[in-house]
């Protein structure tokens, strides 16, 4: 840990300015039989080192990079702020086995560059990104990281986004679904509402039916009633006519007899 902080006090990204003769020198070390790529070979000890390996010991005073820093904007970009929060002294070594030699300052140059605008654009990121964002975002570590750059807590804190991401995705899908669901179900609301709004209106239609159909029987029920009476007195009157009938049927035949019997006589 302490001498992690000694190395970021260090001077950044020493600038190189040397002769033909010991560009040649250097070209021959970085581009001879030693790959940046592959293990190369300790000349005392015949042990191999691979490019991390190298990175790290590029991480000295006396850093070395395999190209000269001849941009005037190299001075500019090195005294950029992200560089004095987050010291870098990235080795660039294999753009050496990428592009030749004219490219790799304008490479390197770039990659500072994309360091400012990752520290930029990670610090502005949202939960609202779309996951191909932080995967494109992963990338550029890598490839910054290969080239010599201390990453290793931007790694960190992007691994927590995406995991916290991931987790946010997953329960935004689950919220849309409950959504969908909520809204199915208002639906059916609504609808089971018009239905009893019908039926409601079809009972009032019918209490409405059986209100006159009860007032109309109430009024037979009164002409019913007078019949009744009407027929009582009828039933009487008739019964008075019958007597009286009665009364003339004897009268009549009491007389038919008067005369049988003086015409017997």
């Amino acid at each position: 840990m302490v001498q992690n902080q000694l190395e970021r006090k260090k001077p950044l990204l020493r600038k190189v300015y040397t002769s033909k003769k010991r560009l040649s020198k250097k070209k021959e070390d970085f581009e001879g039989p030693h790959s940046l790529h592959g293990p190369l070979e300790l000349p005392s000890t015949g042990q191999n080192i691979g490019v991390n390996e190298i990175a790290e010991s590029q991480r000295e005073p006396s850093l070395v990079v395999p190209f000269v820093k001849n941009s005037c904007l190299w001075s500019a970009v090195e005294e950029m702020n992200v560089f004095k929060e987050f010291p870098q002294q990235p080795h660039f070594l294999p753009l050496q086995q990428e592009y030749p030699r004219t490219l790799q300052g304008g490479m390197a140059f770039g990659l500072m560059v994309a360091f400012d605008l990752f520290v930029r654009s990670i610090s502005k990121s949202s939960i609202a990104d779309n996951e191909g964002s932080f995967e494109e975002e992963k990338s550029t570590l890598s490839a910054l990281k290969i080239n010599g750059f201390d990453v290793q807590c931007f790694e960190r804190l992007l691994d927590e986004l995406i995991k916290v991401k991931f987790e946010y995705s997953k329960h935004l899908e689950e919220k849309s679904a409950v959504q969908r669901q909520k809204q199915q179900t208002m639906n059916s609301l609504s609808q089971n509402d018009s239905l009893l709004c019908e039926i409601d209106n079809d009972i009032a239609e019918l209490e409405k039916k059986l209100g006159l159909l009860r007032q109309k029987g109430q009024l037979i029920e009164k002409e019913k009633e007078h019949d009744e009476e009407k027929l009582s007195r009828l039933n009487v009157v008739e019964s008075n006519i019958e007597q009286a009938l009665d009364v003339h049927t004897l009268q009549f035949n009491g007389i038919l007899a008067e005369v049988k019997q003086k015409r017997l006589t």
